[in-house]
């Protein structure tokens, strides 16, 4: 199977989510690159970038900025690729909340999708994984 590049738009997608993203990935048990495109877990990363005072993941296969945990589901293609990415918009959320909407219904109806999240084989549930 063919891999298709990501779209401009889609990596500034994933960067704006690689950053600031320390809680996440101590939530995860899986975490993988989008820049490298490797999967390992989220227990061997050990270098944090902690410039304005929070906590962004750095991969520990190539160094780059460019990690997703697998907190909220991480696609994979049959050859384990991460392809794509689940996010909430929480501004989105946070508004629906507050004009009166059930929590559970607003994250549900905030959620958005990128790359090729729709196409995967699997998905990884850290929960039960």
């Amino acid at each position: 199977m063919k891999k298709e590049p990501l779209s401009t738009q889609q990596i500034d997608e994933y960067l704006a989510h690689s950053a600031n993203n320390g809680t996440e990935i101590l939530r995860s048990r899986q975490a993988g690159c989008f820049f490298c495109e490797s999967l390992f877990s989220a227990k061997e990363i050990h270098d944090w970038d902690n410039e304005s005072n929070s906590l962004t993941a750095v991969c520990p296969r190539c160094g780059m900025h460019s990690v997703v945990g697998d907190a909220s589901g991480l696609p994979l293609d049959e050859e384990n690729q991460v392809i794509g990415y689940e996010f909430i918009h929480l501004g989105k959320m946070m508004e629906m909340i507050k004009n009166g909407e059930d929590p559970k219904e607003a994250i549900e109806k905030a959620k958005g999708h990128y790359g090729r999240f729709d196409e995967a084989v699997k998905y990884i549930d850290p929960r039960k994984e």
